[in-house]
């Protein structure tokens, strides 16, 4: 095999045919009327590869060299004669002495400056798609963060649809929420580009290679848990799980089958945790659990045809068996009870009797209750000195009980009370109450 690559080199060396290969993918780009050649190296192992690029004018008659040995893979023309007319570009690779065949382009026309007019703003960068519970939202960097007015439009295509739908038209976000999608089923295309004024950039589409599918490529968020104690003494927890909602459609109508992994483990003790692989049901109980003793929870969804990673809910906690009050406690509270209502009893049953007394009254302070007898002597205000009615008094001395002791007669005592009898009287007469008769003694 040797000797015929060495025979066949040594015949192309004769008949001078060039050894070296020509340069790779040889483009020409154009923005605002200039003119860039790029390609790539056919020799990446070789380092003292160099290129010579040329041009000419559909009104030349030779090629200008440009870039001469330039160990670039690309070469800027700079300013070129005219924007009118056609021109044609040229690329050769250099080694040493040996050099390769031309590289031409455009190969079947000429280049017009005019009509190959290449987009002059930059499309979005950073281009990605991101679902979650089969959602689509297409997010992108701004290419031209200094500029205020730039928008962008967003589509996307159905494998069963021919054409693009715009859904973001002239938005100022980085970012388009498409929304509710036709189906879970089949795949998508979606593209954006950069619009300001008049001007848009090339579209940018995603994914690049393949088709973008929800059942595949959606994130599954976590399932909504809760959770209920039941049972006595040792008790157990129900997990009560509900799948999360989707965009579009269900878990079970989009993958068919559906079920959970399910982790719990004493709060004071989480490297200990037990776990309930593929559950099917969406009420589980966890069983035994020790009496008293305060569980954590954590469920997954395992969808098996989804191949993204899955969320695990949120920690949810309680008790394995309902709190029940100790005996000691409850006999303390009963013998309180029963002391106040005790208590209570006695003060409404002393209440009463205050209130409604079973003693009754003598006759004769009834009948004297009863008898009311006018005071007649104090119902007009008192202008002259009152003539009291009065009886003689004999008292006996309690040492010597011989001594009597009289009163003074009734002329001395209005003479002892002259001048003073008659506003005494008038004082009587405001403030007294005559409720019982006047009697002598």
């Amino acid at each position: 095999m040797a000797f015929y690559l060495l025979i066949t080199l040594g015949f192309l060396f004769i008949s001078g045919v060039p050894l070296l290969p020509p340069p790779q993918n040889v483009t020409v780009v154009s923005h605002n009327m200039d003119a860039i050649l790029k390609w790539d190296n056919p020799l990446p192992l070789f380092r003292d590869i160099t290129y010579t690029a040329e041009y000419k004018h559909s009104l030349m008659k030779v090629f200008q060299s440009v870039c001469m040995g330039t160990k670039e893979c690309r070469c800027d023309f700079g300013i070129l004669p005219s924007v009118n007319g056609t021109y044609k570009f040229r690329v050769r690779t250099e080694h040493q002495r040996e050099n390769s065949s031309w590289v031409e382009i455009p190969t079947n026309k000429s280049f017009s400056l005019t009509k190959e007019r290449v987009p002059l703003l930059p499309p979005p960068q950073n281009v990605t798609m991101v679902s979650h519970n089969m959602d689509a939202i297409l997010k992108w960097d701004n290419p031209l963060p200094l500029f205020r007015d730039i928008t962008y439009t967003a589509e996307y295509k159905h494998s069963l649809i021919k054409v693009f739908q715009s859904v973001c038209m002239g938005t100022k976000e980085c970012r388009c929420d498409f929304g509710r999608l036709r189906s879970v089923h089949g795949t998508y295309k979606f593209r954006v580009r950069t619009e300001h004024q008049r001007e848009n950039s090339s579209w940018v589409e995603i994914p690049t290679n393949k088709s973008f599918s929800l059942t595949k490529e959606t994130i599954i968020g976590p399932p909504k848990v809760t959770l209920v104690t039941k049972g006595g003494a040792t008790g157990f927890i129900e997990v009560n799980i509900q799948d999360p909602v989707l965009k579009i459609d269900s878990l079970k109508g989009a993958y068919g089958t559906v079920a959970y992994n399910i982790r719990y483990w004493k709060e004071t003790d989480k490297k200990n945790m037990s776990e309930i692989k593929e559950a099917a049901e969406q009420q589980v109980k966890l069983t035994p659990l020790e009496p008293n003793t305060r569980y954590c929870v954590q469920v997954q969804m395992y969808v098996p045809l989804c191949y993204t990673e899955k969320e695990y809910s949120n920690i949810t906690c309680l008790m394995s068996t309902e709190p029940r009050m100790s005996e000691g406690l409850l006999v303390i509270l009963l013998m309180v009870a029963f002391l106040l209502l005790f208590l209570i009893c006695c003060v409404i049953y002393k209440g009463r009797k205050f209130l409604h007394p079973k003693v009754k009254l003598p006759e004769h302070f009834k009948k004297h209750l009863n008898n009311s007898y006018p005071c007649s002597y104090l119902a007009s205000p008192i202008t002259l000195p009152l003539q009291e009615k009065y009886d003689q008094i004999n008292a006996l001395d309690e040492e010597n009980p011989y001594n009597e002791i009289t009163c003074l007669s009734e002329d001395n005592l209005c003479t002892m009370d002259r001048g003073q009898c008659t506003e005494y009287y008038n004082a009587v007469h405001k403030k007294a109450k005559c409720d019982l008769p006047y009697r002598n003694i």
